[in-house]
C-alpha cells in the first residue's frame, strides 16, 4: 500500500478534477484510490488570503503539482515556498497558452528546476503522480495534527499524515508542544482499520487520555522525549537562507513566522550577525512568541506576513 501526498498549487481547483473531496477547511483534502494505492491531494483553499496554508501544503507533501495560468505575485510566492521547503519532486501544468520557456528562467537555481512539464490531461497527470516514490523517512513515528474533533462513542479523533516512521495501535505518544501523553486506541486509513501506519499514510487516530479541547492544529504526536519543545519566549539560533527573490532583505528586529509541518509560529529577531540581502545566508537569534515542537537541525519555511511583496522570504535551519 503506497500513499503519495501531493500539494496542488496555483490553480487549487485542479485538485477537484483529480480526486474525491474529503475534509475541507482552510485546506482542502481530496483522495483518489486505485486498489491499495492512493493519492492524497492537499490544496491551500484559503491561499492567497491565508499565506500559512501555503506553508502547510509544501511542508506536508511528497511531490508538488504546480498549475500555472498566469505569472503574478502568487506564482512567485509558490515558487519561493517550494524552494524554501526543498521540494525537488514536482510537475508543472501550464494554462492560458503559457510556454515552458516563460517559466524555466524563474526556476533556475531553485529546487524546482527539475520539475517535469505535463500536458493538461487529468488521466495522464494521475498516472505520473502514482509513479512517484515517496521519500522513506526513518526514525520514530511522528504525526502533525491538521484536524481534531470528538466522535460520540469513540472520543477524541485526530487527522494527520505520518511524516516519519511507524505509528501502531496502542502506542503511547506525547502531544507536542504539551507535556502530556496519550494512547492510540485505533488507526484508520481510508475508513479501514489497521494495526499500524507508516510514513506517508493519511490517518485518523482515535486517542485515549486527551480531549479535543486540549489539542490544536499543528500539535505533533511523537514518542515521549523525541522532540524539543520551544516555549514562548525561548530563543533559538537559526541559520537563514534568503531567497534571491526576497529583495527586502533582513535588517534585524523583524517579526517573522516559521513554518514546520502544520505549525505556523510567530517569532521576533533578537539579533542578526549582519544584515542580509536577497540570496544571502546568515545566523540570527529569534524569540518564539508561541510554543513550538521541533527537531535539532530541522528546516523551516520562513514568512514575513506583513511584506507588501513576497511574503515567503526563504528557509531557516535550527543551528
Amino acid at each position: 500500500m503506497v500513499c503519495v501526498n501531493v500539494a496542488v498549487l496555483g490553480n487549487m481547483d485542479y485538485a477537484k478534477e483529480l480526486g474525491k473531496k474529503g475534509t475541507v477547511s482552510d485546506i482542502a483534502l481530496y483522495n483518489y484510490k486505485i486498489g491499495e494505492d492512493s493519492l492524497s491531494l492537499l490544496a491551500p483553499a484559503r491561499y492567497p488570503e491565508k499565506v500559512q496554508t501555503l506553508g502547510y501544503a509544501v511542508n506536508m507533501c511528497d511531490v508538488v503539482l504546480l498549475v500555472i495560468s498566469k505569472l503574478d505575485r502568487e506564482t512567485g510566492e509558490i515558487i519561493v515556498a517550494c524552494d524554501a521547503a526543498g521540494r525537488k519532486k514536482g510537475f508543472i501544468i501550464l494554462q492560458n497558452y503559457l510556454l515552458p520557456e516563460q517559466i524555466k528562467p524563474l526556476l533556475a537555481g531553485t529546487a524546482l528546476e527539475g520539475y517535469v512539464f505535463l500536458e493538461d490531461d487529468v488521466n495522464r497527470v494521475r498516472e505520473e503522480l502514482f509513479k512517484v516514490v515517496p521519500e522513506s523517512r526513518e526514525g520514530c513515528g511522528m504525526v502533525p495534527i491538521d484536524h481534531h474533533f470528538n466522535v460520540k462513542g469513540i472520543g477524541t479523533v485526530v487527522l494527520g499524515m505520518v511524516r516519519q516512521g511507524v505509528v501502531k495501535k496502542h502506542d503511547v505518544l506525547q502531544v507536542y508542544p504539551l507535556e502530556k501523553t496519550c494512547q492510540v486506541r485505533s488507526i484508520q486509513i481510508h475508513d479501514t482499520d489497521y494495526a499500524e501506519s507508516k510514513t506517508g499514510d493519511r490517518v485518523g487516530l482515535a486517542l485515549k487520555n486527551v480531549s479535543t479541547e486540549e489539542l490544536d492544529r499543528g500539535y505533533v504526536l511523537a514518542p515521549p522525549g523525541s522532540m524539543k519543545i520551544g516555549k514562548a519566549g525561548v530563543e533559538l539560533a537559526l541559520d537563514f537562507r534568503l531567497s534571491g527573490y526576497f529583495k527586502e532583505g533582513l535588517s534585524g528586529d523583524e517579526v517573522l513566522h516559521v513554518s514546520s509541518g502544520m505549525q505556523f509560529i510567530p517569532c521576533r529577531i533578537k539579533s542578526l550577525e549582519r544584515p542580509l540581502k536577497a540570496g544571502e545566508s546568515g545566523r540570527a537569534i529569534v524569540a518564539l512568541e508561541n510554543p513550538m515542537a521541533y527537531y535539532p537541525g530541522e528546516r523551516f519555511v520562513v514568512f514575513d506576513v506583513n511584506s507588501p511583496k513576497l511574503r515567503v522570504l526563504g528557509s531557516a535551519v535550527v543551528a
